[in-house]
């Protein structure tokens, strides 16, 4: 008899789901390890950069910088992220209105003023990976997860499947 292997979440990949276990291993007052920083950064940075140029961005390209946003925001909301100039939330408006088009015209694509924000947001995730403690950085992954879980329970109650393709866990996406 053999045993197929239940998927929980296709949307997000293994190693990006964070355990309650995890959490509780990772440093409560030092950052993440820095090379685990400068990789994540690294990534977001390529990931956004296929947004910007790329003919045709992959979904990996729109998860990988939306989940910096995500977390941002919440970072933000708890008050361990600042954002004196507005541009995260300049940042994160682009994000939502870019995700928007993508239900009209199938890519994710910025404007200039949009494009300059986000990258913005990218830089102030560089410097949130390497001074933010590691345990409030996972909190903060996992309530995205669980956010967007969510949302997406609830679009698929109501029929609403295009909030799924957004990737953003605001509920004001």
């Amino acid at each position: 008899m053999s045993h197929r292997r239940k998927q929980h979440n296709r949307r997000f990949d293994a190693r990006e789901m964070f355990t309650l276990t995890d959490v509780l291993l990772a440093s409560p007052t030092q950052p993440m390890p820095a090379a685990d920083a400068r990789q994540r950064h690294a990534a977001t940075v390529h990931h956004l950069e296929q947004l910007a140029t790329a003919p045709a961005p992959s979904p990996l390209d729109w998860r990988t910088v939306a989940m910096a946003g995500n977390v941002l925001e919440i970072l933000l909301e708890q008050g361990v992220a600042q954002d004196p100039d507005g541009l995260l939330r300049e940042a994160f408006d682009a994000m939502r209105a870019a995700a928007r088009r993508h239900t009209t015209a199938g890519v994710i694509r910025f404007s200039g003023p949009e494009l300059r924000a986000v990258r913005a947001m990218v830089r102030d995730w560089g410097e949130i990976l390497e001074m933010c403690p590691h345990r409030t950085l996972l909190q903060a992954f996992r309530r995205v997860y669980s956010d967007i879980q969510n949302r997406d329970a609830s679009a698929i109650r109501n029929g609403d499947l295009v909030t799924q393709l957004d990737g953003w866990r605001s509920s004001a996406a």
